[in-house]
């Protein structure tokens, strides 16, 4: 099934190789369904595009994900449970986050070359 989800990153993506050499970057997407109720998603999103926007995935970015989605089921101390795991097709950036330590400050207006 492909689904769209529109949410907030719980931690900052985490960015690994594959044993085939394939880059990967894993994160979670939590969606606002009421005042008392947040459903969270495992995201995975594999090649190149993924590494190159891994960096702008910190906490608390917003984020619109489409991907092909799988639900696990699976039972905890005799207590159903469940979890959606998306392969993520496309992602756009909606905002919001941590700012990263990696980014250079914008020069100050004195400094721009002309």
């Amino acid at each position: 099934m492909i689904i769209t989800v529109a949410g907030n990153l719980g931690k900052l993506a985490e960015r690994r190789f594959t044993p085939t050499g394939v880059e990967v970057i894993q994160f979670s997407v939590a969606e606002r369904i009421s005042k008392d109720e947040t459903r969270w998603y495992r995201c995975s999103w594999f090649g190149e595009r993924a590494g190159k926007v891994s960096e702008y995935l910190t906490k608390g970015t917003r984020v619109s994900v489409t991907g092909r989605g799988k639900i696990n089921l699976w039972e905890k101390d005799g207590k159903a449970q469940a979890s959606i795991d998306i392969d993520v097709l496309d992602l756009t950036l909606l905002g919001g986050g941590e700012k990263s330590e990696q980014a250079d400050p914008a020069p100050a207006d004195d400094e721009l070359a002309f």
